[in-house]
Protein backbone atom coordinates (compact mmCIF):
# COMPACT_ATOMS: atom_id res chain seq x y z
CA UNK A 1 0.00 0.00 0.00
CA UNK A 2 1.68 3.31 -1.37
CA UNK A 3 -0.79 5.79 -1.43
CA UNK A 4 -3.78 6.96 -3.76
CA UNK A 5 -1.54 5.78 -7.79
CA UNK A 6 -0.64 2.24 -6.96
CA UNK A 7 -3.94 1.62 -5.12
CA UNK A 8 -5.62 -1.67 -6.00
CA UNK A 9 -2.25 -2.72 -7.96
CA UNK A 10 -1.36 -5.14 -5.23
CA UNK A 11 -3.30 -8.24 -4.28
CA UNK A 12 -4.39 -8.58 -0.85
CA UNK A 13 -4.85 -11.31 1.43
CA UNK A 14 -6.70 -11.45 4.28
CA UNK A 15 -6.26 -14.25 6.92
CA UNK A 16 -8.69 -15.47 9.28
CA UNK A 17 -6.84 -16.08 12.54
CA UNK A 18 -8.18 -17.84 15.53
CA UNK A 19 -6.39 -17.19 19.11
CA UNK A 20 -7.71 -20.83 20.32
CA UNK A 21 -5.74 -22.77 17.94
CA UNK A 22 -2.18 -21.44 18.82
CA UNK A 23 -2.77 -21.40 22.79
CA UNK A 24 -2.13 -24.83 24.03
CA UNK A 25 -4.80 -26.83 26.25
CA UNK A 26 -1.84 -27.12 28.71
CA UNK A 27 -1.47 -23.28 29.15
CA UNK A 28 -4.78 -22.63 29.56
CA UNK A 29 -5.55 -24.91 32.28
CA UNK A 30 -2.64 -23.10 33.93
CA UNK A 31 -3.51 -19.91 34.01
CA UNK A 32 -7.22 -21.04 34.96
CA UNK A 33 -6.12 -23.34 38.13
CA UNK A 34 -3.11 -20.48 39.30
CA UNK A 35 -4.19 -18.52 42.30
CA UNK A 36 -3.90 -14.76 41.68
CA UNK A 37 -2.55 -12.92 44.69
CA UNK A 38 -4.89 -10.36 46.56
CA UNK A 39 -4.03 -6.92 46.31
CA UNK A 40 -5.08 -5.49 49.36
CA UNK A 41 -4.99 -1.44 50.56
CA UNK A 42 -2.84 -0.62 52.67
CA UNK A 43 -3.65 1.33 55.18
CA UNK A 44 -2.06 3.01 58.25
CA UNK A 45 -2.68 1.21 60.85
CA UNK A 46 -3.07 -2.65 58.99
CA UNK A 47 0.39 -3.42 58.45
CA UNK A 48 3.48 -3.08 60.27
CA UNK A 49 4.91 0.17 61.71
CA UNK A 50 8.33 1.66 59.97
CA UNK A 51 10.33 0.90 63.16
CA UNK A 52 9.22 -2.78 62.81
CA UNK A 53 10.66 -2.97 59.18
CA UNK A 54 13.25 -0.83 60.08
CA UNK A 55 14.39 -3.79 62.77
CA UNK A 56 12.97 -6.77 60.92
CA UNK A 57 10.56 -8.01 63.82
CA UNK A 58 9.20 -10.91 64.11
CA UNK A 59 5.52 -9.26 63.28
CA UNK A 60 6.70 -8.04 60.48
CA UNK A 61 8.32 -10.78 58.87
CA UNK A 62 5.02 -12.73 59.14
CA UNK A 63 3.27 -9.89 57.94
CA UNK A 64 5.65 -9.80 55.03
CA UNK A 65 5.29 -13.54 54.56
CA UNK A 66 1.60 -13.55 54.66
CA UNK A 67 1.09 -10.90 51.99
CA UNK A 68 3.57 -13.17 49.64
CA UNK A 69 2.53 -16.93 50.50
CA UNK A 70 0.18 -17.10 47.24
CA UNK A 71 3.14 -16.20 45.04
CA UNK A 72 5.20 -18.87 46.25
CA UNK A 73 2.66 -20.98 46.24
CA UNK A 74 2.29 -20.52 42.29
CA UNK A 75 6.05 -20.40 42.01
CA UNK A 76 6.74 -23.96 43.66
CA UNK A 77 3.84 -25.01 40.96
CA UNK A 78 5.60 -23.32 37.93
CA UNK A 79 8.67 -25.24 39.31
CA UNK A 80 7.29 -28.00 39.95
CA UNK A 81 5.81 -28.23 36.36
CA UNK A 82 8.78 -27.31 34.47
CA UNK A 83 10.65 -30.27 36.50
CA UNK A 84 7.97 -32.85 35.24
CA UNK A 85 8.36 -31.43 31.92
CA UNK A 86 12.05 -31.76 31.50
CA UNK A 87 11.96 -35.46 33.15
CA UNK A 88 9.66 -36.24 30.51
CA UNK A 89 11.57 -34.33 27.85
CA UNK A 90 15.01 -37.20 28.55
CA UNK A 91 12.94 -39.47 30.40
CA UNK A 92 14.12 -39.58 34.00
Amino acid sequence: MQGKKHRGKESINIVDVNADDFISTVDVHKSMTEEQPERTSHKKGDGPSSQQKRKHQITYLAHQAKEREIELKNEWSNNRMSRKQTQAKYGF
